[in-house]
């Protein structure tokens, strides 16, 4: 049984997956942004996110939390906080326009 912390956290997630497949190209590119962060925090050892993005973002599954848990390898206090850091983290590159100044800066390097 899912807590009321949890069905919030999912109710922002939900509202994430629809910007995402809107298809605007600053939800578009905070997506790959954060897929490409989270690929290499999980490849250099750092943590092991990506399976929860992925899970949730990408493979859109639709588990209890106790579940998703499991599917992950996590533990559900650790995918509790990793789903959170993905919800700030794609807060933190929309409301600063991070991915905007990242591709700006990429584009005055060659």
């Amino acid at each position: 049984m899912d807590t009321a912390n949890d069905k919030f956290l999912r109710d922002k997630e939900n509202r994430i997956k629809l910007l995402f497949s809107s298809g605007a190209v600053p939800f578009v590119s905070t997506f790959d942004f954060l897929h490409k962060l989270y690929t290499h925090k999980n490849s250099s050892g750092k943590t092991p996110i990506l399976p929860v993005f992925e899970a949730i973002y990408i493979k859109k599954i639709q588990l209890p939390a106790w579940k998703l848990a499991i599917y992950c390898n996590v533990s559900r206090s650790t995918l509790f906080n990793y789903r959170n850091t993905i919800v700030n983290d794609f807060n933190t590159c929309i409301n600063e326009n991070l991915i905007t100044e990242i591709a700006y800066t990429k584009e005055e390097d060659k």
